[in-house]
């Protein structure tokens, strides 16, 4: 029973499927169980259902109406015990009653969510700072041939980071590391030496070559493909992800993500991804994600998979209420590729992306966005361009609800310390160079 509500709720959460009413009433049931664990301190239960809770969009979060008095009752218990720190580092107060409850909102710079407290030990002794190094090696000359295997090695509930090198070669696996997996830092040998390849295309929340639920993870040098799409030209393209990313605290660096429609799922939390690889077609980055993209290479390569004259879709953000920090960002970028693409288009009705100092050629079609569903509420969108060059970065024919930041608004955005690091959780990552 408890398998079948954990995908019903996965699904609810993502917008892929609306819960009937009978499953609805034991969606909450379920969860509200799975939150009164808490009394009895089974942690890793009260994560798992803390991490359905943080994902929530705004229409997600109608299915805990009903759990409006189970949760604030043991908020006002924790509350007067002083244990209030306890739901933060569980990251439980993005949830409105509890936010209320235990400290009016945790949320720093205009209201840039702060997420969860919780940080991995670093080993100083270590040049690293990671508690210690496994090995994967697909030709048996390490401590593992599959990198799944090496995840499964690490103790659930883990608090110390450990590093899992990966050698040179393509691994030929679909790797997921579950929310009870945290302080993982996978280091592969480069982004073009370290394959991670599968071809997954069943549907959205299925195909991902790589999945990650655990917070506080760091990644670099490692390729993600997903190989489905990518063969000779299709008249039918389907959504085949190369990465889902959920947890919160993620950072990838030198990376590279290959895929045609739906390449890179930013589900939510807070990202890093610096001097990465994107390449894709249609929405190819997509989800409701608090993250920044620095310095990283956004590749369209439609025109190369898809037949005919589509015009295809670089970004899908998906925030979801006015109240959600989430947003994408892109600075010092490159946008390049064959085609013509829309610089990204609204998944959700309030999708916020800001371009900023970046590099965008003529793929880019002179409107620039695109409203899609939310045609006749544009004014809820944020789609800005700041300080860019090249010939796509022209914004005289732009849509006319192009945002138009203040300095102030500027300012906060192009900080990667105000967007996403107000607790300075990236400096208190392993040594990734």
């Amino acid at each position: 029973m408890g398998a079948r509500l954990d995908k019903l709720i996965l699904e609810a959460i993502t917008n892929l499927n609306e819960p009937r009413g009978s499953d609805r009433v034991a969606i909450a049931l379920y969860i509200e169980a799975r939150l009164a664990k808490v009394f009895t301190m089974c942690f890793l239960e009260f994560l798992m259902a803390s991490k359905y809770v943080n994902i929530l969009p705004a229409s997600g979060r109608k299915l805990l109406n009903g759990l409006v008095f189970p949760l604030l009752l043991p908020c006002l218990i924790f509350s007067q015990l002083g244990f209030t720190s306890m739901f933060d580092t569980l990251n439980l107060v993005k949830l409105s009653p509890l936010r209320k409850c235990l400290n009016g909102g945790s949320f720093g710079l205009c209201g840039f969510a702060k997420g969860s407290a919780f940080l991995c030990k670093l080993n100083k002794a270590n040049p690293f700072k990671v508690a210690f190094t496994i090995t994967v090696d697909i030709a048996g000359h390490g401590n593992f041939t599959t990198i799944q295997s090496a995840i499964d090695s690490i103790p659930s509930g883990n608090a110390k980071w450990i590093r899992i090198q990966i050698f040179a070669g393509v691994y030929r696996e679909k790797v997921t590391i579950t929310y009870d997996k945290t302080c993982i830092f996978l280091d592969g040998a480069g982004s073009r030496e370290t394959f991670i390849e599968w071809d997954g295309h069943e549907s959205t929340n299925t195909s991902s070559t790589f999945t990650s639920y655990a917070e506080n993870l760091v990644v670099k040098g490692i390729g993600f493909k997903n190989t489905y799409n990518l063969g000779p030209k299709q008249n039918h393209l389907v959504q085949a992800l190369s990465a889902e990313i959920l947890g919160d605290k993620a950072a990838f660096y030198n990376c590279s993500f290959f895929g045609v429609q739906d390449t890179l799922w930013d589900v939510g939390g807070r990202h890093y991804f610096y001097q990465c690889y994107i390449q894709g077609g249609v929405d190819f980055i997509f989800g409701n994600g608090q993250s920044f993209y620095e310095q990283s290479v956004l590749y369209y390569s439609l025109e190369t998979y898809g037949n005919g004259t589509y015009i295809g879709y670089i970004t899908a953000q998906g925030r979801d209420s006015a109240e959600e920090s989430s947003g994408f960002v892109f600075k010092d970028c490159v946008i390049h590729g064959r085609g013509k693409a829309y610089l990204g288009r609204a998944w959700k009705a309030f999708s916020r992306v800001i371009i900023a100092n970046s590099k965008l050629s003529d793929i880019v079609v002179p409107v620039g966005w695109d409203a899609w569903q939310f045609v006749g509420h544009e004014d809820q969108l944020t789609y800005a361009e700041v300080d860019n060059s090249g010939p796509g970065a022209d914004t005289s024919k732009r849509v006319p609800w192009l945002k138009k930041l203040s300095a102030c608004e500027i300012n906060q955005f192009l900080s990667v310390d105000k967007f996403i690091n107000q607790d300075g959780w990236i400096a208190k990552l392993p040594t990734v160079n």
